[in-house]
Formats: C-alpha cells, sequence, structure tokens
C-alpha cells in the first residue's frame, strides 16, 4: 500500500491551492500555531540567565551591532574575529532599537531564528510532500523540541540563521519545482544568495543545490529543458542578491579564507566523516558552547525515524525530494568533516534540517503502514497514542537534558565568559570619575567591551606588571584572582588600608574575581628616588634596583624597576635590561645576558601609559654558565623597535652616556 506521502502531487494550478475550510484550516494549522508557542517558550524561558554569562562571540555581535546603531562602521561583511557575516548583526542592531541593549536582545536574535525554523521546516516539507500534513507538523514539533535546535536557539551567534534561511530557500526551491510560478522562482533564487550572509558554513549551500539539479538534469532532463529559462532566473536572482557580498571578496581575498583556512583539516576527513555521521546516535559535539558534551544529535527514538525515512529516501532516490534530502545531509555535513574538533554541530548545523524531515519521512512511513494494518478504531488510537507519546518522551528528554542537565554544569560559567561579564558590568557601574583597572588583560575582550560600553579602561596582566594609579584620583581595579592570584596582595601591600568592595565567585562556589577600589590622594608606598633619571619627555625611572651576587658563575640576576608616567606617548618603546661585563669571545659582545621587550611582557605596552601611574616591574637575568668572574653592572633604558634608536636619558639635564642608566654592579665568584 501506498501511503500519501509518497504520491506525485500536481502542479498546483497558478501556484496556489483552493481556501481550505474552517476544518481543515484547524487541523493543519492550529497545532502548528501550537507548536510555534511551544517552540517560542523553550526559546526564551530563563533565556536572562541560562546560558550564563555572555560568550565572546555574542558580545562581539552586541559590540558590532552598537557600531552599527551608531554609525561607526556598516560593512557588508565584518572582518575581525576571523570574519563574520553580517545578518545576525544587522538583525541584532534593529532588535536593540526596537527593544534595547542588552544580552537578552544580543540572544532574542537567536530565538527569532529559531522559531522562524520551525515555520520554514513546515513550509519546506509542505513543499516536499504536500499530500502530507503530518511530516510538516511532525518536522515543525522536532525542530521545536530537538535539543541542537533549543540550544543555538538560545545563544546570540549567527549559526541559527543559516538553518532557517537555509530551509527557506529549500522551500522555496520545492514550491518554484513544483509550480513554477515566477513569484517562487524569484523568491527561490533571492533566498538562496541571502543565505551566503548568515553563516560561513552557507558557501556550501550552493554546491548542494547545484548538485540537485545536476541530479535532475540526469533524471528529469525533458522537464529541466521545459524550464530551463526558470533555472536561470534562479540562479540570476542568487547571483544579483549574493554579489554585493562577492565583490567584497573578490577585493579582499584574504577575509574569504578566514577562519575557514585556519581549521581546514582534509588530512583527517575519512575519520572525521565517521565522527560526524556518529554524532546522530553515538557521540555528539563536546563543546558545551554547542552541546551538552558527547550528547548525540538524536535520541533513541528519534534516530529509530531518521533511520527509517534515510532507508526510505534511499530507496525511491529516483523521485526528486527525496534525492535533494539525501544531498541535502551529505553535503551540509560536510563542514565538520573537513575541519578540526570533529563531530562540530555548529558547523553541522546546515545538515539539521533535512535530519529532521528525514525523521519526520520515517514517522509518516510507521504511522502510515501500521495504521493500515488494523482496521479497529482502538487500535488506531492506541498507535497513535504511542507514535505522540514517543515524540513527547523525546521532547521531554531534549528540555531535560538543556535545562537540568546542561543547565547543572558548573563549567558553563567559564565557558560563557560569565565572570568576566560580572567583573565588567561592576566596572561599568563605578563613578564616571573614577579610573578603570583590570588584571590580566581582558580589555579587547568583547565581553568586557560590551559590560563598559566604550568607557575607558587600563588592562594589564598583574602577573608581569603592576601599575599603580594617579593618587588625585579615584580608581577602581577589577582582578581575576582565578587566574591573577598576585595583584589583589600587591596593591593591598602598597596600599595598606585598601579593601575590596566586592568578590565574585564561580558556579562551584570558588573565588573568581575581587572589586578594589582606592579614594583620591591615597598615598602608595611604592619607593621614591631624587635625581631620578628622566626618559625623553614621558616617564621617570623613578627606582631601579638589582640583585643576584652569586658564589659560583651560574644563577640569575633579579631586576625590579618602577617607572613613573608623566604625560601619554603614542609609541610603544622596548625596555631593555642588560647585563654588562668584559667582552664575551664567543659573542664579541659586553652584553652577556638581557631581557628586550614592552613593559608587562607587552600587555601594558606605553602607549597605554597615563599621567601619575606608577609602573612596577621584575625582570630575571639568567647568567650564562660560561660567564667568567669579575664585576658586572646592569643597564637600563628604552628604545624604539622599528629603529633601533634608544630613547633620550637624562639626570637633571644632561643626557646619560648611551641612554642607559646603571643600577649597580653584580659580583660573580
Amino acid at each position: 500500500m501506498i501511503a500519501q506521502s509518497d504520491q506525485i502531487a500536481p502542479p498546483f494550478e497558478n501556484g496556489a491551492t483552493p481556501a481550505p475550510s474552517a476544518r481543515r484550516w484547524a487541523q493543519h494549522y492550529l497545532p502548528l500555531i501550537l507548536i510555534l508557542w511551544l517552540a517560542l517558550f523553550l526559546r526564551v524561558w530563563q533565556l536572562d540567565v541560562l546560558p550564563p554569562g555572555l560568550h565572546y562571540d555574542e558580545a562581539f555581535k552586541g559590540v558590532k551591532a552598537r557600531a552599527v546603531l551608531s554609525g561607526a562602521e556598516r560593512p557588508i561583511f565584518f572582518t575581525e574575529n576571523f570574519g563574520e557575516e553580517p545578518l545576525q548583526i544587522y538583525s541584532t542592531a534593529a532588535l536593540f532599537t526596537l527593544v534595547g541593549e542588552s544580552p537578552w536582545t544580543i540572544r532574542l536574535t537567536s530565538v527569532f531564528f529559531g522559531v522562524l525554523f520551525v515555520v520554514a521546516l513546515y513550509a519546506c516539507a509542505r513543499a516536499f510532500f504536500p499530500h502530507s500534513v503530518l511530516i510538516a507538523q511532525v518536522a515543525a514539533l522536532i525542530a521545536a523540541t530537538l535539543y541542537w535546535a533549543i540550544n543555538f536557539s538560545r545563544i546570540g551567534i549567527e549559526t541559527n540563521s543559516l538553518g532557517t534561511l537555509l530551509t527557506l530557500s529549500a522551500a522555496a526551491l520545492g514550491y518554484a519545482y513544483r509550480t513554477w510560478n515566477w513569484k517562487w522562482v524569484v523568491g527561490a533564487g533571492v533566498l538562496l544568495g541571502a543565505t551566503l550572509y548568515t553563516y560561513l558554513a552557507s558557501r556550501i549551500w550552493f554546491p548542494a543545490v547545484l548538485l540537485w539539479f545536476v541530479y535532475l538534469v540526469v533524471t528529469q532532463r525533458a522537464l529541466v529543458r521545459t524550464h530551463f529559462s526558470k533555472w536561470v532566473v534562479i540562479a540570476i536572482c542568487a547571483f544579483l542578491t549574493a554579489l554585493p557580498l562577492g565583490l567584497f571578496f573578490l577585493l579582499n581575498p584574504t577575509a574569504f579564507a578566514g577562519r575557514s583556512g585556519q581549521v581546514f583539516t582534509p588530512e583527517t576527513f575519512g575519520a572525521n566523516l565517521l565522527r560526524t555521521a556518529g554524532m546522530f546516535l553515538v557521540t555528539g559535539d563536546v563543546d558545551p558552547r554547542d552541546n551538552f558534551p558527547g550528547r548525540p544529535a538524536l535520541d533513541v527514538i528519534l534516530f529509530i525515524f531518521f533511520a527509517m525515512g534515510f532507508i526510505i529516501a534511499l530507496v525511491r532516490v529516483r523521485k526528486p525530494f527525496y534525492a535533494f534530502l539525501l544531498i541535502w545531509l551529505v553535503v551540509m555535513m560536510l563542514p565538520s568533516a573537513l575541519t578540526e574538533f570533529a563531530p562540530n554541530m555548529r558547523r553541522a548545523i546546515g545538515a539539521m534540517p533535512a535530519a529532521i524531515l528525514l525523521c519526520s519521512l520515517g514517522f509518516d512511513w510507521l504511522w502510515q503502514h501500521i495504521s493500515n494494518l488494523q482496521s479497529q478504531k482502538i487500535w488506531r488510537i492506541a498507535f497513535a497514542a504511542l507514535f505522540i507519546g514517543a515524540l513527547v518522551l523525546s521532547a521531554f528528554w531534549s528540555a531535560r537534558a538543556y535545562f537540568v542537565e546542561w543547565a547543572g554544569e558548573t563549567g558553563l560559567f567559564y565557558s560563557f565568559d560569565a565572570g568576566l561579564l560580572n567583573v565588567g558590568k561592576a566596572l561599568a557601574a563605578r563613578p564616571n570619575g573614577e579610573m578603570l583597572y583590570l588584571s590580566p588583560k581582558y580589555d579587547d575582550h568583547p565581553t568586557i567591551q560590551w559590560a563598559l560600553n566604550g568607557r575607558p579602561i587600563s588592562s594589564f596582566d598583574g602577573r608581569r606588571v603592576r601599575v599603580l594609579p594617579d593618587s588625585t584620583r579615584a580608581a577602581t581595579y577589577g582582578i581575576i584572582t582565578y587566574e591573577d592570584t598576585q595583584t589583589l596582595d600587591a596593591l593591598q601591600h602598597a596600599f595598606t588600608h585598601a579593601q575590596p568592595v566586592e568578590s565574585f565567585s564561580d558556579l562551584a562556589g570558588k573565588p573568581y574575581a575581587s572589586i578594589l577600589t582606592l579614594d583620591a590622594n591615597t598615598e602608595n608606598a611604592s619607593p621614591e628616588a631624587n635625581d631620578a633619571p628622566k626618559v625623553g619627555d614621558f616617564a621617570v625611572l623613578n627606582a631601579g634596583q638589582c640583585s643576584g651576587e652569586t658564589t659560583e658563575s651560574t644563577g640569575a640576576v633579579l631586576v625590579t624597576l618602577c617607572w613613573d608616567a608623566l604625560k601619554s606617548v603614542p609609541r610603544d618603546y622596548t625596555i631593555f635590561v642588560h647585563l654588562i661585563g668584559p667582552p664575551n669571545p664567543e659573542t664579541h659582545s659586553t652584553v652577556w645576558a638581557q631581557v628586550d621587550e614592552q613593559p608587562g611582557g607587552g600587555t601594558f605596552p606605553t602607549s597605554q601609559w597615563r599621567v601619575g601611574q606608577t609602573i612596577i616591574e621584575n625582570y630575571t637575568l639568567k647568567i650564562p654558565e660560561n660567564a667568567p668572574p669579575g664585576e658586572y653592572t646592569v643597564e637600563v633604558g628604552m628604545y624604539l623597535l622599528e629603529t633601533g634608536e634608544r630613547v633620550p636619558l637624562t639626570r637633571n639635564g644632561v643626557r646619560l652616556p648611551n641612554d642607559a642608566v646603571s643600577l649597580g654592579s653584580i659580583k660573580l665568584k
């Protein structure tokens, strides 16, 4: 017996179907409306706290959306963060104008695409299998409740927009193929081109559609010849829609490669393909941002339906839409199979709609055949309850996995940069007149940038360098003690009455960060020196100490430098700390050990120094084994790396020889 979904539907007359009766409307669309409400609930419930924090990629979208609204930048492609397609960012900017700026709004963009995906998949199923509304309804229900779909609908990144636009373009292609109505032909081309503005993996959707066209040329040659002009229109519309982005890549070829060139690993394709195929039942993505680590994309119930649908599609591969589903599934798995860290459910997001449609196809086939085995109404009701119960159980498993099991993972605090968001918000809440400091160096992290919203901050790595504030101004330090265990103690030593005003812990209760506030005119305990050497016109070497007298010709010299900033300087100078001794016969130089680097190992360059700040840093000069006994001196100064020219050093207006300060002598025995 042939199920309804197997029948080939005749083209709709004029591209339209008769107006449905009220009963038929209720049967077709009332379930869809209920499913959409369920999808919306699963995507917005606890969205303000789950996931916690605001991950790097999410915050990047928010920062760029702000820039779009302010007019600071409105590109066709965002080159930062390894390259970002524009649709998600511009959509986020639009939502900012409607509901305001917040992490919740950043994620609301993905919620919108996630709910629209349910509608798109329903429409796609109706286009592919018009005589079975059951396939469309089941596809919509799975799309609403699948863990894979829920997860990416609650994270403010561009991934989710691909699944939606890709499915809409597939639906339009389906309607265009069945009706050859011009509105669907043009719509299919426009939507096909628009997918390129979503996510990097969209670029492989074009080859998938092209493969289907080649399939049609081989199996449906007469039909393709009859409507060839409309295929040309689809191609032209897709080309014109993608043209602005294509021109950008033509002028900026390095932007086209971007992230894909860094993660492309064709040498592991075979193993990665098996891992990607195995993600549907065996082991899924282990990244907690993309999945509940290791959870398969489909639970055992959905996989049974998926396997049935896959077999059916293989058996009926000579029918265009069954072939399209198989091409769709396999090709859109390639972004995961061809790159590192497979299986990667983010990169394979384009395969999700095809997988859901195959699940729905298998469900429909089983429903039709088992229902026809029994003529008694009681058996039909029993089987209906069994099948519906299976879908409800699958939905329950997904919801429990996300809202209970995954939500209980304490590591999410770090995976979604919740601590950085807390610290950034605490610093942003300080009075505008205060100087803000952050250690370690995270000022270029989008989560911090989002929280501060343009407010200036001095950031450094306190494990390498100490930065004391201008004593004439109040200052607040955000110290991530989880990473930097030194700065808080150092500040409390320098400012004896300073105490943290706020502390943060991670989800496991472990200390994460402290906020330390210093009032204006608070004196610090840093050393002072008379007749201190002046570095150019922008700093003073307030104190320099070295220690390291050794009993053997091996060891190390420890050097501490204390700089006072007099003014801002636009250039980044390199500090040199040299151990000078007798000529080295191997190098023909008097330099036996040296450290040449920008302050704080580059984390606090001179271009970031501000008036009144004190910069304290320790250096270690390792004495080589072949250093002979005798007297050695430590010399310090600065130079411009690009030219090697040293910064003038003066004491009491007199320029020092070689623009170097001698800190004292070291005796090696």
